[in-house]
């Protein structure tokens, strides 16, 4: 509730002191009231959201499931709950007076720059109240659909206001949500269905064949499991783009990340027209003497942009005319993308998972919020601390990411930098490496590392052929031998013996017991007695006694060694005690 209490008082969504007062209040409440089937019409579907973590009821038959499935992919909406708390909306009565009436919409949707109050109408419902209640659904200038009188009365709270057609939403996600409407199945035949359902899927980022996955039943699973888990979403598909009912297109995905990364490698978008033309996401248009790019394909309209961040739409039949008439033409540029972009989205495909695409998503919504807001923080979007110079990077992909493919989240992806490119030398020129270092560098005597290099030079000089770098030549010497076969090749057992290695932790070249006298207990101790010289009388002082105590592992903790000198504790002293 708090993190949601900041979003909502953040200034950039112009929310006055009763709309914040009114969206916290749905934040914190549960539904206003609960969706019905009293016409008999509707089919109520429990729509598991793993965005808001909650399960929301709506009703199958009209365009709020998939309205409610869009919300929850979409990267731009932060969050949204169904039948809010109802608002007083001014409408002229039967008398044509202006009065309050309260009113219930379908739901209320967060997104980075605004709050909108959604309603949910089929497009035939919306065109039948249009003649009855033009206050309420009407068209504007570019025929989309709106209502004035209700979007002053929601100006006071800051709200904007919108009304989503069965029009608006792709046919083919209207079709599956009321298919898996009927799946009234409320839990999996056994515990453990889904795991086993998962585990039939033998490629992960390609997916299983929807009638491929249901010939494995009786593997743990049923066909109503199947179902059941692309109702709740544990299992995923392209709901927009393939139908349930055709076993043999639709794919399956354990992930969904899997499933979002095959839209993006592997769809394509041909216009209805009656010679086929290719047109894809990415592709450059020039059409009355200025160039677009096209942006993104649906199933009925083609989204141009002169910019990143301007977009309009045509109707796709109406673009497919134009390209037929030679009115608008594809610039030959755009017709080599595809090539690229097949070979670089599998390379995305390597380094794509639930991880990655999240990271993404998120960092695409605090670009699009930045481009509204430059004080945008990106640790509001759980990004940490980022510099300017990061920033301007992710812009910069992100834009050419949506040339390319249509989208931002390829460009978003945390892909690996590459690094210092890898020595590429010829295997002759490795063998007079070899030869050289050999012959001068891994010797007792050896000559360094520098005069060996200047030395194969030399020679490959007089023979008119190409040297290697002296990084390079250091490069293939470590190759040729570790570090302590050629300091024992060069200097001799001894000077090579502190590079050995020890399988033991914590045990290294200098605490290793390995031969006599290499460790061994010192103790010395002043006696309380005064030694006098026997010819002079003069006092020499307390005497010292110093005892070598060998370890166990040697010579069973013995002592090997006495000294009893009236100098003081030195490492002759220890010298001397150890000869006697």
């Amino acid at each position: 509730m708090n993190n949601w209490s900041q979003i909502v008082q953040s200034p950039h969504l112009g929310l006055t002191p009763r709309g914040i007062e009114y969206v916290l209040a749905v934040v914190s409440s549960p539904p206003s009231r609960n969706v019905s089937n009293a016409s008999g019409r509707n089919l109520i579907v429990d729509f598991a959201s793993k965005k808001m973590g909650v399960t929301v009821a709506v009703e199958s038959a009209t365009v709020e499931a998939a309205y409610a499935q869009i919300l929850e992919s979409a990267s731009t909406c932060i969050g949204y709950w169904a039948q809010p708390a109802n608002l007083p909306i001014i409408l002229p009565d039967k008398n044509k007076k202006l009065t309050p009436r309260r009113l219930t919409f379908d739901f209320l949707a967060i997104y980075a720059d605004r709050i909108e109050i959604v309603e949910c109408k089929k497009e035939e419902e919306a065109v039948e109240l249009s003649l009855t209640q033009p206050e309420r659904y009407t068209r504007d200038t570019e025929g989309k659909w709106c209502g004035p009188l209700v979007q002053e009365s929601l100006d006071a709270l800051g709200l904007k206001f919108r009304i989503v057609t069965s029009d608006d939403l792709p046919p083919t996600l209207l079709r599956n949500i009321n298919f898996l409407a009927e799946v009234q199945t409320p839990e999996y035949s056994v515990r453990t269905a889904l795991t086993n359902i998962r585990a039939c899927i033998e490629n992960p980022e390609e997916g299983e064949i929807l009638g491929s996955l249901l010939q494995k039943v009786g593997r743990g699973f049923t066909k109503e499991d199947v179902y059941l888990a692309l109702k709740k979403y544990d299992l995923h598909m392209l709901m927009d783009r393939e139908l349930l009912v055709d076993l043999r297109v639709t794919r399956v995905f354990a992930a969904e990340a899997c499933a979002r990364a095959y839209r993006i490698k592997s769809y394509t978008y041909t216009l209805d027209t009656a010679e086929s033309i290719l047109l894809q996401p990415g592709a450059r248009i020039r059409w009355n003497q200025t160039n677009y790019t096209v942006c993104s394909i649906s199933d009925s309209h083609v989204y141009f942009s002169t910019d990143s961040t301007h977009t309009f739409s045509i109707d796709k039949n109406e673009v497919g005319l134009l390209i037929k008439g030679g009115a608008m033409v594809i610039l030959g540029a755009s017709i080599s993308l595809d090539s690229g972009k097949t070979e670089a989205l599998q390379s995305l495909m390597r380094i794509l998972t639930p991880a990655t695409e999240q990271k993404a998503l998120r960092r695409n919504s605090f670009l699009e919020l930045r481009q509204r807001n430059p004080k945008a923080k990106p640790e509001d979007f759980g990004l940490g601390a980022i510099s300017l110079r990061t920033i301007q990077r992710w812009e910069t992909r992100r834009q050419e990411s949506m040339r390319r493919y249509g989208t931002a989240l390829p460009g978003l992806f945390d892909t690996p930098r590459p690094g210092r490119q890898r020595d590429d030398l010829l295997p002759e020129m490795r063998e007079a490496m070899t030869e050289v270092a050999n012959e001068i560098y891994f010797q007792k005597q050896g000559r360094s590392l520098t005069y060996a290099w200047r030395e194969l030079r030399r020679r490959r000089e007089s023979l008119r052929l190409s040297s290697p770098s002296l990084g390079a030549f250091r490069r293939h010497i470590a190759r040729m031998r570790n570090q302590e076969q050629s300091t024992r090749s060069r200097k001799g057992k001894g000077a090579a013996y502190k590079y050995t290695r020890s399988e033991k932790p914590c045990v290294n070249w200098i605490t290793t017991n390995d031969y006599p006298f290499k460790l061994a207990q010192i103790d010395g101790k002043t006696l309380d007695v005064q030694v006098v010289d026997d010819e002079t009388g003069e006092p020499l002082g307390k005497p010292t006694l110093t005892l070598i105590v060998l370890t166990e592992q040697t010579l069973n903790g013995s002592s090997q060694g006495s000294s009893l000198r009236t100098v003081t504790r030195s490492w002759r002293l220890l010298q001397s005690a150890r000869s006697t």
